[in-house]
Parts: structure tokens; sequence; C-alpha cells
């Protein structure tokens, strides 16, 4: 199955609520973090209307000023555009893969660039990361919830990233043992 950009599938499903300028989809995308767990920068996401755009998928429906402000495109999904979208979540929401990503990919060819020690700093520096944006995404979580802005669907969202994300505080504890094994070290980083 060809790879799905999140951002494309981003930009089309928000569109299809409702017509917005590319600053309200920046804007409705940070709110809800999706800049954050779902790896999608801010400035993709206008290069993917401006993309969107020229493919007939979305097209500008007004333009609207607020004072001396510059004018602001307002685009709404097309026929064309609900069809794509279509099409994108139903291979979005039955896909699962295990693709390797940079750092499995950098862990698999760093022998023998990277010494055994500076490995060890580099993957708890790592795990240190992931720790900090699970109790940062926790903290959030709870937040939104006492202040009830949170649906249904955003709190599933965020437990699901919580559990990845403990899933990999699991496993770079594994890695730690097996390093600090091969170097023939006691262990540098500790999970969990």
């Amino acid at each position: 199955m060809p790879a799905i950009s999140p951002a494309r599938v981003l930009v089309l499903g928000m569109l299809s609520r409702e017509p917005m300028h590319g600053h309200q989809v920046l804007r409705e995308a940070e709110l809800r973090d999706v800049t954050e767990w779902a790896g999608i920068s801010p400035g993709s996401l206008y290069g993917v209307i401006g993309r969107l755009e020229d493919e007939g998928l979305i097209a500008a429906v007004r333009t609207e000023q607020e004072g001396r402000r510059p004018a602001r495109t307002v685009y709404g999904i097309t026929d064309e555009g609900r069809k794509e979208l279509g099409i994108l979540l139903e291979g979005a929401l039955q896909r699962f893969d295990l693709e390797l990503g940079l750092f499995d990919v950098a862990l698999l060819v760093a022998k023998p660039t990277v010494e055994p020690g500076q490995l060890n700093d580099l993957v708890a520096r790592r795990a240190a990361r992931v720790r900090m944006v699970l109790d940062s995404l926790v903290a959030d979580r709870a937040h939104l919830k006492e202040r009830k802005l949170l649906g249904a669907v955003e709190e599933t969202l965020m437990r699901h990233a919580e559990l990845r994300l403990e899933a990999e505080q699991r496993w770079h504890a594994e890695l730690a043992e097996q390093l600090a094994e091969r170097a023939g070290r006691p262990r540098l980083v500790k999970g969990g």
C-alpha cells in the first residue's frame, strides 16, 4: 500500500468540515498538537494546501481581510477532494505498518562510527526525550479533560499516543540492557 500523507488527510479532512484559510488550518492543527504527534511541520501544511489546489481537490471560495492584515484565501473541498478524502480515509483507517524510522536506521548503521559509550549516551538522551514527551502528553490530556476541552475522539487519540510512548520507553530499557551487555558495562539507561 503506498504511503498516505498525514498532512494531506488532515487538510482535506478539516476542509471537509468547513472552508478555512491556511492560517486557520495551521492553528487548528497546533491546538490539537497534530504538528507534534503526527510529525506534520507547520510549513508543510501551506505546501499541501497549494498542491491540493493544483490538483483540483480544494478550491478558493472567497477572500477575507481583517483590518490592515493581508487578504487571506479561504479554501473549501471540491467533489473530487471528497472522493480523494474517502479513499485516503479508507486506506489510513485500515493501515498498520512497522516501518523503520530515522532512529532505527541510524541505530542499524551506527557501528563502527559511534563508540559504545557515546551510543549509550545518545540512547539515554533519546529515552529522556521520550519520557518528557510522555509526561507532557499525560499532563496535557488531564488539563484538557479537566477544562472539558477534550472530545472523545481527541482523548482516544491522545491515549493511543501515550500507549505508544510507554511501549517506546520499555523498548529503550531493553535496548539499554543490550548495549550494556555488549559493551561489558553496567546499564546506563533506566526505563519506565
